[in-house]
């Protein structure tokens, strides 16, 4: 989250609480991941936890991006990506 935050200049969130239990006060992620679940970009890895150790994949990485940018549409489906299944 911090990635995005800082490349959106670090908007302030309105209140610093989360609902997830794994998110220290104080720590360098806690306003990222505040101003995050406030704009919709995080939902979590589930209801109370955030994981703020855990690996992005890159599919997660896009969709946080995606998110940032208000769930634009795609201006084509196709993808020159061999990995990524269709539909996906």
């Amino acid at each position: 989250m911090t990635f995005l935050w800082r490349a959106l200049d670090c908007p302030e969130p309105a209140s610093s609480a989360t609902p997830f239990r794994d998110i220290k006060k104080g720590a360098f992620y806690e306003k990222a991941v505040a101003w995050a679940v406030e704009n919709n970009i995080t939902n979590g890895t589930d209801e109370t936890h955030f994981s703020p150790d855990a690996v992005c994949t890159r599919a997660q990485i896009v969709t946080l991006i995606w998110r940032a940018a208000r769930c634009p549409e795609p201006e084509s489906m196709t993808t020159p990506f061999t990995d990524v299944k269709a539909g996906s």
